[in-house]
């Protein structure tokens, strides 16, 4: 799954993180990245995403101090 968003101004990076599932609070960083685009390939526990399968996906900008 491509991932792409709009660029926040002063962000050093991005952080993906993946949700346990679409109504879990319970997340997991699966990368972070400079770009503003990412392609997802693996779900909360690891495993291929599925076609089909709705999934819980942040976005979070971040600074490096």
């Amino acid at each position: 799954m491509k991932l792409e968003w709009d660029e926040v101004p002063g962000a050093t990076g991005y952080r993906v993180y993946v949700y346990k599932s679409t109504g879990s609070k319970t997340r997991k960083r699966v990368a972070s990245v400079e770009a503003t685009s990412y392609t997802l390939t693996k779900d909360y526990s690891g495993k291929a995403l599925k076609m089909g399968k709705d999934y819980k996906i942040a976005i979070v900008a971040y600074t490096k101090l």
